[in-house]
């Protein structure tokens, strides 16, 4: 099965469960079996039109090991980390403060 078809199986059970009573979801992985994966994905459709967000919450499933994605790649260096954003308000004049200086190149116009 491949990552695509298994993240539409996790995706379309979670879907299901939302849908029916408790009291019937032993029978979704009878159904899951039986079905193609245009009823999959009309599931899921119907699912997003009252929850728009809903598969944001599914966590794409990885193959591990040999051809997966290694686990390093989910680590963020610091250096691409984002940055906090200033808490102060920044200003024109703040701003240029930082940019710009007297440059060292040209003392005659300094006076």
């Amino acid at each position: 099965m491949s990552v695509a078809a298994s993240h539409l199986d996790k995706g379309c059970e979670e879907a299901l469960r939302l849908l029916l009573r408790p009291d019937i979801h032993h029978t979704i992985p009878k159904w899951m079996a039986q079905v193609g994966e245009g009823e999959k994905r009309g599931i899921i459709r119907l699912v997003r039109a009252a929850n728009p967000n809903f598969m944001e919450t599914l966590a794409v499933p990885r193959t591990q090991g040999h051809g997966g994605v290694p686990r390093v790649a989910e680590v963020i260096p610091a250096r691409h980390a984002v940055k906090p954003l200033r808490k102060e308000p920044t200003t024109l004049l703040s701003a240029a403060k930082g940019m710009m200086q007297k440059s060292a190149s040209t003392p005659a116009l300094i006076r």
